[in-house]
């Protein structure tokens, strides 16, 4: 199986003087002092750095961990959320090899979190065909006006998700305690891809539900 992101990999990560790595500012600041434009330049700064070569993964699901819990609204925590989901399916992205069991359970964990909060923001509409590098929203949109447009495919997330869970159990023993304690997973993918098509419904998109 995939070894979990964040292993010990047998070294020890240092800077470029040979000290401790360089925290990003936003890590150690006064969440209090941490403005909304703030947290959307370094959400668009993760977005335009995905796929590039160097990038520590690992790196990148700290921040957007911290940003989902330094958001300004409920617009920004979706998109700091949304860009999680893609982050944890990138420290995979081999279509060979499955998703390490930790990172398929957070992924599963960050999109029930995403649905509790589109419930709770009925403002906040997921279009997959919205743009992610677009120039971010410099504030939180205001009551009434018109909601916001946030990237997102929630029903490609499902699906890939259903495609990493077999894959998982295709490269175990049916026979083995793994397989059946993997197999335990079934039930929240249900539940969320049961909870997603109830969204998409509702959000008028019978499409992405079918």
């Amino acid at each position: 199986a995939a070894a979990a992101a964040g292993d010990d990999d047998g070294f020890q990560k240092v800077g470029p003087r040979g000290g401790a790595p360089k925290k990003d500012k936003l890590l150690t600041m006064n969440p209090a002092e941490i403005t909304y434009e703030m947290v959307a330049r370094k959400l668009r700064d993760l977005t335009q750095a995905r796929g590039r070569k160097g990038v520590d993964r690992q790196e990148q699901l700290d921040m957007l961990k911290h940003l989902a819990t330094v958001a300004k609204g409920p617009t920004q925590r979706a998109q700091a959320l949304l860009q999680t989901v893609s982050a944890l399916f990138d420290v995979n992205p081999s279509m060979s090899t499955h998703m390490a069991s930790p990172l398929w359970r957070r992924c599963v964990a960050v999109l029930f979190d995403v649905l509790d909060l589109l419930a709770a923001n009925p403002q906040i509409t997921l279009d997959e065909h919205a743009d992610p590098d677009a120039e971010p929203l410099t504030e939180e949109p205001a009551p009434g006006s018109g909601g916001a447009r946030v990237w997102g495919a929630l029903a490609s997330f499902v699906e890939r998700l259903d495609d990493e869970l077999f894959k998982g159990l295709q490269a175990l023993d049916a026979h083995s305690a793994a397989y059946v304690t993997r197999l335990r997973d079934e039930p929240p993918l249900l539940a969320l891809a049961a909870a997603a098509q109830a969204h998409l419904v509702a959000a008028g998109d019978p499409a992405g539900a079918a």
